[in-house]
């Protein structure tokens, strides 16, 4: 006969509590008295309970209560996006009872794995923005559970992923734009540099698509390509120039990050030229720089990010077992001041 699974609701039923006690107590979250907690691991171990080791799950008594967070080194500089990430997932990670070491990387291939991971001292790995493939399979091979952040889809990866709405955020904003009688846009961003790009650029597109459709108008679009979120000034200020050199310059640009849209501001001004008065300007993830300059964006909710994350993190920590998913957080148009209402 076969063997019948040992499951949480059976050392629920046999200690006479609920499921969600028994999870919590074997988890090591607060709420769950020591003498309960020992208690239901001593069951659990009686009954044969197995804590899948492929999904990190394993008794309280040999839980460091340490998450790991990988990050490209280059991010650390960043702290209006990435510096404010991090601090939304150190909170929440304190909130459920756990700790954060930060390991900074280095985005080539050539990155040892971090000494945490690969001596096991850690429940759990996040991953934030772009890390090495070779880097992000190697941690997979580690076994402990992981969730990649705002990254980089990769075959072979079967890791969960929590991402901002980067398509549909940008289509909103592009809308916005077209609502407001433009009909002339350019696009600053590489669909090369990430996903998010990508996704953002794609949202351009189809929100350009849809108007033009539905309005049965014209709307004409220019793309800059070449310019990466690790930009310089001299890069925008080549970028506007061709834009600008045209018989019929675009009245708008979209860019695909504040931090672009705030180097172009910067050239706009140095050219002596105005926002929104001379030139339409939009960016994406609402960082610091952008409510300084009045800057109509998309607000990236990093406090959503930060709970998908650590929730989904928790759950395989618990042994909790079920396919890999990709969670889209949904953003925020944020207007300001920086889209100028064309006559119609």
């Amino acid at each position: 006969m076969k063997a019948k699974k040992v499951t949480l609701q059976l050392i629920a039923d046999h200690l006479q509590v609920s499921k969600t006690l028994v999870s919590r107590a074997l988890l090591g979250k607060y709420g769950v008295s020591e003498e309960m907690r020992q208690k239901i691991i001593q069951k659990a171990e009686e009954l044969g309970y197995t804590f899948p080791a492929g999904q990190g799950g394993k008794p309280a008594a040999t839980r460091t209560n340490i998450i790991v967070t990988v990050i490209p080194r280059g991010y650390l500089g960043d702290q209006t996006y990435w510096g404010s990430l991090l601090e939304q997932i150190e909170s929440e990670l304190q909130r459920a009872g756990y700790s954060m070491i930060l390991s900074p990387v280095s985005q080539s291939g050539d990155q040892e794995l971090p000494s945490s991971i690969k001596n096991r001292q850690a429940d759990g790995i996040l991953l934030l923005g772009q890390i090495a493939p070779e880097l992000v399979l190697e941690i997979q091979q580690s076994a402990l559970p992981a969730v990649m952040v705002d990254g980089n889809p990769l075959s072979g990866a079967k890791l969960d992923h929590v991402l901002a709405d980067n398509f549909v955020g940008m289509k909103d904003i592009t809308t916005a734009v077209l609502e407001s009688g433009h009909r002339r846009l350019a696009f600053i961003g590489s669909p090369a540099f990430s996903f998010s790009y990508a996704e953002r650029w794609r949202g351009f597109r189809q929100a350009v698509d849809e108007f033009s459709l539905s309005r049965q108008t014209r709307i004409d679009t220019q793309h800059i390509a070449d310019i990466r979120g690790d930009h310089t000034i001299l890069e925008v200020d080549h970028a506007l120039s061709a834009l600008l050199q045209g018989s019929a310059p675009p009245t708008a640009i979209i860019c695909a990050n504040d931090a672009i849209a705030a180097s172009l501001l910067f050239v706009l001004k140095s050219k002596n030229l105005r926002c929104p008065e001379d030139l339409t300007v939009t960016g994406f993830d609402n960082a610091s720089a952008s409510e300084a300059h009045r800057l109509t964006t998309i607000d990236v909710v990093k406090q959503g990010l930060a709970w998908q994350a650590v929730n989904l993190l928790v759950q395989r920590i618990a042994g909790i077992s079920f396919n890999p998913c990709t969670l889209l957080v949904s953003g925020e148009l944020m207007r300001r001041d920086s889209i100028f209402p064309m006559s119609q």
